[in-house]
């Protein structure tokens, strides 16, 4: 699939005291960097502004810059501090225990360990934010907390994370496993 520039790398990046932009654009252009190409400023976005102290901006932040450097956009020497920094915010966010009450504190976490994997960080703790996650489990397979109202989205959305989050912590206990 081909995007063009203008779908992909011409989305402004906030300024000085704006509201940050939609998680998903940075993710976007990191995307479809080998033919639209990474902007330094959006380099100096997820590294600085972009970030929330480890929460779905970081984890976004940190899966945009993986998938910058995957497509050889950025090279591995250039990301390596602003990697690293990344993925200590989003190791320092996770609590200690898994005890969440809504689905989305499940989803954040599960987001947390996937990308940490992902992006092949050193994550100590990784195979005990796995255990954490599988006993989270429910009977049905997915992933969340029963909360009144609460949509349903947000169950979709923390199974996948944690089922990616599997996958990835899988690859990197098994590299043979693609």
């Amino acid at each position: 699939f081909e995007s063009p520039r203008a779908h992909t790398a011409a989305w402004r990046i906030p300024g000085s005291g704006e509201p940050r932009a939609n998680t998903n654009r940075p993710v976007a252009e990191a995307l479809h960097c080998a033919r639209n190409g990474w902007r330094p400023e959006t380099m100096a976005y997820v590294c600085g502004p972009m970030r929330d102290g480890g929460g779905y901006y970081t984890a976004h932040a940190l899966w945009a810059l993986a998938l910058a450097r995957e497509n050889g956009c950025v090279t591995d020497a250039a990301s390596r501090p602003c990697v690293r920094a990344l993925a200590e915010e989003l190791i320092a966010a996770q609590p200690a225990t898994l005890a969440p009450t809504t689905t989305l504190d499940v989803d954040l976490y599960a987001e947390r360990v996937m990308v940490l994997a992902y992006a092949d960080t050193a994550a100590p703790r990784l195979g005990d934010w796995i255990r954490a996650l599988l006993e989270r489990q429910t009977d049905d397979g997915s992933w969340g907390v029963r909360v009144p109202d609460e949509p349903p989205y947000h169950r979709y959305h923390a199974t996948g994370m944690s089922a990616w989050a599997l996958a990835e912590w899988m690859r990197r206990a098994v590299p043979s496993v693609p």
